[in-house]
């Protein structure tokens, strides 16, 4: 499928990759994992093909079969020349030779329909023969579920029906993220790169695309921060760490796992080398020059200096975050109370969208609240309110000694 010999890579002056390999091989779920700026995604963009002349630099080989094909979703996109196109069109043109068919067989349809053609002459007949193969081939390569299969990729990443017809440039930039995932999946690419693909899904659409992952005949590596996702999906893990990549035979929680055991088991060996150092270090010390002791002494010192040479001192990976918040005055039993909140919003055609209505909410000192729901339904229009921070129907009061923070 896909395999890095010896692969380099750098950023600048800051060295990212050095002289490492790894494999992705067939129907592989993997997943690559590091920490922020070890270079994952421009690990992912240099597979893709897509690292810039003048960007970062690479060495190695990077062998791909004849057969691999790979789909990209990167974390950023411009969508410049794709705005006027609708939801659908821009989601069927993911297969351009299908795409391209498709609209030959379209001229070739009006121009058999031309009220002028003569139907015994030879082109009219070369013309049928021509039709009769693209048709063909159309068929053999899936056009005729193309149209059914982007509707219903585009409905398991929330998208309704009508969406299917608004223009590309009318979604948020979330939504057009999502678009590029839709036409990804239709490539059906053998293999697919994703950087951080749940980023502007709602709870729905990730169950959705975790199942659609799940069933994916072909090759796939993610990189996200999101441990659930890659425990459900993945089956293998690449590390990035002190300029190497490591491979972990197991989903995320079993790397975590091993990695741990790995370097348990590493600063053991190392400890008992430090033993067997000086263990030496104390027979030269005493017996070098003494007759009887000499050679067996420079024996020793050989030995000594050979596991200097070969000690390798573990390294573990310290890096974490941590911060606190300042201990604040206590408040009242009750922190916030809304009744019969609601809120709506002008469209721009004129007509108003209700997001809230009558809601009623009673927040108590030491609660822990997760607020859900899909795109659109109202979540930061909800948070907002809580934080005063838009106009609104309706009652908001807040306890005794209550001191707020908003972000988002």
């Amino acid at each position: 499928m896909l395999e890095a010999r010896n692969l380099s890579l750098s950023a600048g002056t800051k060295a990212l990759l050095h002289d490492t390999s790894f494999r992705i091989g067939d129907k592989d779920h993997a997943s690559l994992v590091g920490l922020n700026g070890t270079g994952k995604s421009t690990l992912l963009r240099l597979l893709a093909g897509q690292l810039k002349e003048d960007g970062p630099i690479s060495n190695g080989q990077i062998i791909k079969s004849s057969t691999t094909t790979i789909g990209y979703l990167p974390q950023e996109i411009s969508f410049e020349g794709d705005l006027e196109k609708t939801a659908l069109q821009y989601a069927l043109e993911a297969n351009k030779a299908l795409h391209e068919l498709s609209e030959k067989i379209a001229r070739m349809e009006h121009e058999l329909a031309l009220p002028d053609q003569d139907h015994q002459s030879d082109e009219y007949l070369k013309l049928i023969e021509r039709f009769s193969d693209a048709s063909h081939d159309f068929e053999r390569l899936g056009g005729y579920r193309m149209h059914s299969d982007a509707e219903k990729i585009l409905s398991g990443l929330g998208f309704s029906g009508a969406d299917f017809y608004k223009k590309v440039k009318e979604f948020s930039g979330g939504w057009q993220m999502r678009l590029l995932i839709a036409r990804l999946l239709l490539q059906n690419p053998t293999l697919l790169l994703l950087d951080e693909p749940t980023n502007h899904l709602d709870i729905d659409s990730l169950r959705w695309l975790e199942q659609y992952l799940l069933n994916y005949e072909h090759s796939y590596l993610i990189v996200s921060h999101d441990r659930f996702f890659l425990d459900k999906l993945t089956t293998k893990t690449l590390e990035i760490a002190f300029n190497e990549i490591t491979e972990y035979k197991g989903n995320y929680s079993f790397y975590e796992t091993e990695k741990a055991e790995r370097y348990q088991l590493m600063m053991a060996r190392y400890k008992n080398d430090l033993k067997k150092m000086a263990d030496l270090k104390s027979f030269v010390d005493r017996f070098r020059y003494k007759a009887t002791k000499a050679r067996q002494a420079q024996s020793r010192l050989r030995q000594m200096q050979k596991l200097e040479e070969e000690l390798q001192t573990p390294e573990e990976d310290l890096s974490q975050i941590s911060f606190s918040f300042p201990k604040a005055r206590p408040s009242g039993r009750e922190v916030l109370r809304l009744e019969g909140i609601s809120k709506s919003f002008k469209l721009p055609d004129g007509t108003t969208k209700e997001v809230l209505k009558d809601i009623d909410v009673e927040i108590m000192r030491g609660d822990r609240i997760a607020i859900v729901g899909s795109n659109g339904a109202g979540k930061t229009t909800f948070c907002r309110i809580l934080a005063d921070e838009i106009d609104f129907e309706g009652k908001r009061q807040t306890g005794h000694h209550v001191s707020m923070n908003y972000f988002a």
